[in-house]
């Protein structure tokens, strides 16, 4: 992925901002058309 370029839908573990853990993270589904960041470790 490249900055201002979009993303590829993906799903995937995350933990989100509540510190919950969730298995099956979808990044469409969560962020519609809204923007994101988009961090991975």
């Amino acid at each position: 992925m490249l900055v201002t370029k979009k993303a590829p839908d993906f799903t995937a573990a995350a933990v989100l901002a509540d510190g919950q853990i969730v298995e099956d993270f979808n990044l469409y589904d969560n962020i519609g058309e809204k923007g994101a960041v988009v961090f991975f470790y």
